[in-house]
Formats: C-alpha cells, sequence, structure tokens
C-alpha cells in the first residue's frame, strides 16, 4: 500500500513538473538553445531510454527507423530528445506485444517532418483532437484525454518554431507529426 502510495505521489510529482515546464516554455521565461541535431541518432537514443524504462521490457516491440543519416534539425537537443521519448513512449504505451513503432523523418524545404506511428487502438476524432489540447483550455469533460508529457512535447515544438499535430483512424494506430527547422542548406 505504501508503494501504491508512493508510485502515485512521484506520478503527480512528474505532471506538476511538465505542466511548469511547459507553462516556462509558453510564457517565454524559459529559453532553448538551437543546434544541429541527428534526428536518427536523437530517435534511436530516445527508443533506448523508452525500452529501459519499460514497465514490462518483455513485450518484444519493434523499432522501424526510416530516418537518413543526413537528416539534422535545428533543435535544442534536450528538448528534441524529451518530445522524441514522450512520442516513443506514448507509442509503446499503447501499442500490442510483439508489434512495431515506426518512426520517418525527412528533410522538405526548410523543414525536418518526424513522424512516430503506433499500432494501437487509434484516436476518436474527438480524442485525437483533445490530447494535444492544453489541460485548462479542454472542456472539463474532456480533460482526461491526453497526459501531461505531450502538453510538454507541443510546448517544445512549438517553441522551437514548428507544429505537432497527430492523424488517427478509430482502430488502426495513431501517426504523431512533428515539423522542426532544418539545420543546413534548405
Amino acid at each position: 500500500r505504501a508503494g501504491a502510495i508512493g508510485a502515485a505521489v512521484a506520478d503527480l510529482r512528474r505532471h506538476l513538473e511538465d505542466l511548469a515546464a511547459a507553462e516556462a516554455l509558453v510564457s517565454g521565461r524559459a529559453t532553448l538553445s538551437p543546434e544541429a541535431v541527428p534526428v536518427r541518432a536523437a530517435a534511436e537514443g530516445a527508443w533506448r531510454a523508452v525500452e529501459e524504462g519499460a514497465a514490462d521490457p518483455r513485450r518484444g516491440l519493434a523499432l522501424a527507423l526510416d530516418v537518413p543519416l543526413d537528416v539534422v534539425a535545428l533543435a535544442d537537443a534536450a528538448a528534441f530528445g524529451r518530445v522524441a521519448r514522450e512520442l516513443l513512449s506514448n507509442a509503446a504505451r499503447v501499442t500490442p506485444r510483439g508489434a512495431t513503432v515506426r518512426v520517418r523523418a525527412r528533410a522538405e524545404g526548410a523543414w525536418v517532418h518526424l513522424v512516430v506511428e503506433d499500432e494501437g487502438p487509434g484516436l476518436t476524432a474527438e480524442r485525437g483532437r483533445a490530447v494535444l489540447e492544453p489541460l485548462w483550455d479542454r472542456p472539463r469533460e474532456r480533460r482526461t484525454h491526453g497526459g501531461t508529457g505531450l502538453l510538454v512535447a507541443r510546448a517544445i515544438v512549438e517553441a522551437s518554431g514548428g507544429r505537432i499535430w497527430v492523424e488517427s483512424d478509430h482502430g488502426s494506430g495513431a501517426a504523431f507529426h512533428t515539423t522542426w527547422p532544418r539545420n543546413g542548406p534548405r
């Protein structure tokens, strides 16, 4: 019983820290330091962190990477990694045992387009809209959809000058898309 209470307190602490981080980015009190971030290496590192933190490492999830080595984003490296970990963690949480999480990235003009896809149950249109809304902007009945980690991911992506959105058909997985400024020739 004490263990369950401790876990609940740790969860609450993490959510409060996530909300404070998102608020600091949105208000401009926190700043990002853009640098060249090799997207493939960042995605691989994020996946290792997700696997190490998995509650059940025997789930046997696979990672399929379709990220050319020369795709480099202009982003704060730690913040980019946090977004990648959040999106991969969400994908791993809903993807069935033995299935695959996919990461794709491409340089498209002045942008890097990064997509994390899962093989989970997908999202209804309403839930798809709600998971990226700030908690305080959601109607009370939709405040349980999505976590604070996605809120921080959205704040980081937008503070970096990019966009984040989700595409999903209920019953067939979800794809979280982000765009980041591109480092190098445009």
